[in-house]
Formats: structure tokens, C-alpha cells, sequence
């Protein structure tokens, strides 16, 4: 079952496991066939309290590919810093 917004045939595809500079491990997706015809490709770092996202969405195969060098230096270069986020009030 899907929602009205969701994409029936979408397709997801495992690509390979990446070390980003600084040691922290991460596992790239692409995928394929939403209901706009997107190309995506997802870098995922689980970390003990989250679980941080690098994307990159492209309407067309050619940008896609085109791009994707750029995406994976993008997700080599990942460094996790914090969870322990605080927003000081003034």
C-alpha cells in the first residue's frame, strides 16, 4: 500500500561502503523510478544518536551521473562533530 504522494516502483540499490576522511563509516545508495523519475544517490552515516544524510537528487540519467564525483567527494569529506546540539538564547 502507498499514500497518494508515494512512488509505487521506486527502486533502491545498494552501491558500496565508503570511509570519509576523518574515519567515519558510510554506505551509498542510488535510487531510481519515483513517480517524477528522479535519480538519487544517498550517503548514509549512522552515528549513536543519529543518522546523517548527503543526497543528491537529479531530474535527468546525464546530470546524475555527471554529478556524481562531486557527490562522493562531498561524502568523503564527512566529519561528524556533535549531537549535542545547543541553541543559546540571546
Amino acid at each position: 500500500m502507498r499514500n497518494e504522494n508515494g512512488s509505487l516502483n521506486v527502486s533502491a540499490r545498494f552501491i558500496k561502503d565508503i570511509t570519509a576522511e576523518k574515519g567515519c563509516k558510510g554506505n551509498i545508495y542510488y535510487f531510481t523510478s519515483d513517480k517524477w523519475g528522479n535519480y538519487e544517490a544517498v550517503a548514509y552515516f549512522e552515528e549513536d544518536k543519529t543518522i546523517n544524510f548527503i543526497v543528491l537528487t537529479s531530474r535527468t540519467k546525464e546530470a546524475f551521473e555527471t554529478a556524481l564525483k562531486a557527490f562522493e567527494e562531498l561524502a568523503l569529506s564527512y566529519m561528524f562533530i556533535t549531537d549535542d546540539v545547543r541553541i543559546e538564547k540571546k
